[in-house]
């Protein structure tokens, strides 16, 4: 045995504690000081050339995501000055000149048309409809607003399970009014409205468009709407109480449910379930219901739709179409109110792709269906629009009755059908920082675009996408267009107008106009601007006196400026702002 000294025991116990202390510490070491100083003095000094090859695949990858690919790109340089054949040109366009906007008009409606305090109108939605016969196919910019039946508005003292359920089951009709023209009073100009014996379908000479051409356009026959954009509790039809259909003056007319969108209650096991289902105990009784009532579940479109395709995205507004149609597996001829609402699909998942900002769930964007809903007995077929969206394609091949062609849509609804504004916004939204190809560019951020800004209702906002009639450059005819100005980042000038196109041969299309950054083509902004110096002409017109402002001239109310819009033909932009008082 050999002694070893206490001591050097007792150092040799110190050096490996303080060994394992050093290796312990090292990570912790590294982790605060290798990163920065890897980024100061490796990443930093090439980062664009380190991030160039990723730089690439994000902005194809997002551009593919959303569509951005398939944009047209037209640059165009603008004239020096507007000449008379610009104007002779653009006639059709500045005949088609928007005077309305939908925001009074939804508030006009509701004072002049909604008759009943449990009437609602839906938002009145831009469409075309072939009203007169010309080279441009006749097609005349229309509002039109559904009169839906809004139950919670009935005074509370009515607010009973007999009415909400029984007796209040529908609206009733829709108006009609031409964007570009209003009656001697001032007031929107309605090819239909009203209800009952004072329905009134007519023309306007000033736009060329007959009382017959209305009636032919607008067939009205049964206006019952069972189905709509507002949420509606559950309905039971037909019953033994007659359902409340329209006012008559001062007396109310009634009727009896005769369409197939429901459920029949016709014997007591079904009373049974429906009860269970609802959690309803008067269901069980049976009442006021007969062998042909019916139970009318989810009544809100996009609810409806979303209960038959859960995997698909129905988030645009519904617009209804009133459209004369032949007797299919599906429709009914006898019905001409229908509901046509877009459907989307999207992913978080999509490679290299940079999410919609503020929605980082989606990294792809599609408006690959088109649904349409029956007002009156809830039928339904969703159709497909976009064959390449690689979502859908899998969700056929798992439900292939589910879906049909969009050639198989009807013609008459098929007219009527346009590039959704969700759609639209997402790829405005991506069009913003990814229209630049080029990585260095992208990489320095000195090409950014944003949204331009108007004045409405004495605040500042964003000039969203709007629809229009209007002709394109280098196209034979007006057609409709869904339109979205932008401008560079932080400044007012005009760079770009991207135009989605609807019209059945060129549906989905898009073409961007893009103006040289170095050019003073004017923006909305600026367009605003010219309007604000010639007001004391603005304050005249509007029943004011000159050298006031807009919102303090006479006439019993103050100017509203409307939602401001970039019309033109692509090569000379034009700023018509809606103007009226309110």
């Amino acid at each position: 045995m050999i002694p070893i000294p206490e001591g050097w025991r007792q150092g040799r116990r110190r050096s490996f504690s303080s060994a394992s202390g050093s290796v312990l510490l090292l990570p912790i070491l590294l982790e605060l000081f290798a990163p920065p100083l890897l980024r100061t003095l490796v990443l930093r000094p090439r980062e664009l050339q380190l991030q160039l090859p990723y730089l690439e695949r994000s902005i194809a990858a997002t551009r593919r995501a959303f569509g951005l690919d398939r944009i047209l790109d037209i640059h165009r340089m603008p004239p020096k000055a507007l000449k008379r054949a610009d104007v002779e040109a653009g006639a059709e366009t500045l005949a088609n000149l928007r005077l309305w906007d939908d925001k009074p008009l939804l508030a006009t409606n509701g004072q002049l048309q909604q008759l009943r305090v449990y009437y609602r109108f839906s938002e009145p939605m831009v469409d075309r409809y072939r009203l007169r016969e010309d080279a441009g196919g006749g097609r005349q910019q229309v509002f039109i607003a559904a009169r839906e039946l809004e139950q919670s508005a009935l005074p509370e003292a009515n607010q009973s399970w007999l009415n909400r359920h029984l007796v209040f089951t529908h609206g009733q009709g829709f108006t009609v009014s031409p964007v570009n023209a209003f009656g001697p009073d001032r007031l929107p100009w309605y090819f239909v409205s009203d209800l009952g014996s004072v329905e009134t379908r007519r023309g306007n000479a000033a736009l060329g468009i007959d009382d017959a051409s209305v009636r032919r356009v607008f067939p009205l026959g049964n206006q019952s709407l069972y189905f709509g954009s507002r949420p509606s509790p559950y309905a039971l039809a037909p019953s033994a109480i007659e359902e409340f259909d329209y006012p008559e003056g001062s007396d109310n007319v009634y009727s009896h449910y005769r369409g197939r969108a429901g459920i029949r209650l016709d014997t007591p096991l079904a009373r049974l379930a429906a009860a269970l289902y609802l959690r309803e105990l008067k269901l069980l009784v049976r009442g006021s219901l007969t062998d042909d009532t019916q139970l009318l579940l989810r009544r809100e479109v996009r609810e409806r739709l979303t209960a038959l395709a859960p995997f698909l995205r129905f988030e645009s507004d519904p617009y209804l179409v009133n459209v004369r149609l032949r007797d299919d597996a599906v429709f009914s001829s006898r019905q001409h109110q229908f509901w046509l609402v877009d459907g989307f699909t999207s992913s978080p998942s999509y490679p290299y792709s940079s999410p919609l900002p503020g929605e980082p769930e989606i990294s792809y964007f599609r408006n690959p269906v088109k649904a349409v809903v029956d007002a009156y007995n809830g039928a339904l077929r969703i159709y497909v629009s976009d064959q390449s969206d690689p979502i859908l394609a899998t969700w056929r091949r798992v439900f292939p009755d589910l879906f049909a062609p969009l050639e198989a849509m009807p013609a008459p609804l098929r007219e009527h059908i346009r590039y959704p504004q969700r759609q639209f916004r997402v790829v405005v939204e991506q069009l913003k920082r990814f229209h630049v190809t080029d990585p260095r560019i992208f990489y320095s951020g000195d090409a950014i675009w944003e949204l331009p800004t108007e004045t409405y209702g004495g605040e500042q906002i964003a000039v969203e996408p709007y629809y229009v009639n209007m002709r394109l450059s280098g196209e034979p005819g007006p057609e409709f267009l869904l339109l979205q100005p932008l401008t560079p980042l932080n400044r007012p000038n005009l760079v770009a107008w991207l135009a989605a196109r609807n019209d059945d041969d060129v549906y989905g299309e898009l073409v961007n106009y893009l103006y040289p950054t170095e050019s003073n083509v004017y923006g909305p902004q600026q367009g605003a601007g010219d309007l604000q110096a010639v007001q004391p002409l603005g304050s005249r017109r509007l029943g004011g006196h000159p050298g006031e402002s807009a919102a303090g001239s006479a006439g019993g109310g103050h100017a509203l400026r409307g939602t401001h819009l970039s019309q033109g033909q692509c090569r000379w932009p034009a700023y018509p702002d809606p103007c009226g008082r309110q």
